[in-house]
């Protein structure tokens, strides 16, 4: 009754925007993605757990080009290239519920490698097996409120933690350069953000306060 598996297949054409070094539209993507996954109710169906493992395949990812036609590093975000096909794969935890009364928990946590599968041949072309940058390998968050019931009758209080592991900034490696290494190695940090809230009948007002710090 509190327990159900699920798996689905999803096939999409995603057109890309922005212009390549010539100025020309960019060809579109199509895009694989396949989950797999369990959903489990606890404590009498106050906590909700989902659980999903996915890969997501990208046949030709489009980003922004780091030359421009003249061989100059380029500044403009709107000019792209079609980099090569991608590779996703990971799980993400999901978990929702309110143990108790006027207590609300919301977490989750997620896993990713996104790598390079498939690119040119030609010297400047990205290196397979390379993980991309800006693509944190483990997420998590975690978020607690409480709804005061009595003394100060809709008084509400709350934490929610952001963390984001260890990544890789820079440029992606590629054939046939010159320099040893273009990857930058850049730490986890997690941010922490309180808030507190008052509601009267259908309207609430409520302020944050955030907080970040390297973990």
């Amino acid at each position: 009754d509190n327990l159900m598996a699920f798996a689905s297949y999803t096939n999409s054409f995603t057109p890309n925007t922005g212009l390549n070094i010539q100025n020309e539209p960019l060809d579109p993507s199509t895009i694989d993605q396949y989950e797999i996954g369990i959903k489990k109710n606890l404590w009498n169906n106050t906590i909700a757990v989902n659980l999903t493992a996915y890969q997501i395949e990208n046949s030709n990812l489009a980003q922004m080009a780091i030359f421009d036609k003249n061989g100059n590093l380029n500044s403009n975000t709107n000019i792209k290239e079609l980099s090569g096909k991608t590779r996703s794969r990971g799980i993400e935890l999901d978990i929702t519920g309110n143990p108790f009364p006027n207590l609300q928990m919301i977490g989750g946590f997620s896993y990713n490698n996104m790598v390079y599968v498939s690119t040119p041949d030609s010297k400047g072309s990205f290196v397979e097996g390379e993980r991309l940058v800006r693509t944190p390998a483990t997420t998590a968050n975690m978020s607690i409120f409480y709804t005061f019931p009595k003394y100060i009758k809709g008084l509400k209080l709350g934490a929610t933690a952001f963390y984001t592991g260890d990544r890789l900034a820079g440029w992606n490696n590629t054939k046939g350069q010159t320099q040893v290494n273009r990857l930058i190695e850049v730490g986890n940090f997690t941010t922490l953000d309180l808030s507190v809230g008052y509601q009267f009948k259908k309207v609430i007002i409520a302020m944050d306060n955030d907080e970040a710090g390297k973990a």
